[in-house]
């Protein structure tokens, strides 16, 4: 190869690793903003709902399922 491609290939390779970079370093500001979740809460949440809409919808050993999870 010619030096003068070489020279072109260099420059693409370092302009793709500075746009990563950029796109890197905004990626994790927006990981900083997110607030976390408590998913088995959550999902809690969601069954106590079903069961004052619909009384008694998930199978019996589903509370033994989840005990580990502090709400």
């Amino acid at each position: 190869m010619s030096v003068q491609l070489q020279r072109r290939w260099l420059i693409v390779a370092i302009a793709a690793l500075l746009t990563l970079q950029l796109v890197a370093a905004s990626s994790s500001a927006e990981q900083e903003d997110k607030p976390t979740i408590n998913y088995p809460a959550l999902f809690k949440a969601y069954i106590r709902l079903g069961d004052a809409l619909f009384g008694e919808w998930v199978p019996e050993n589903f509370n033994r399922d989840f005990q580990d999870y502090e709400v």
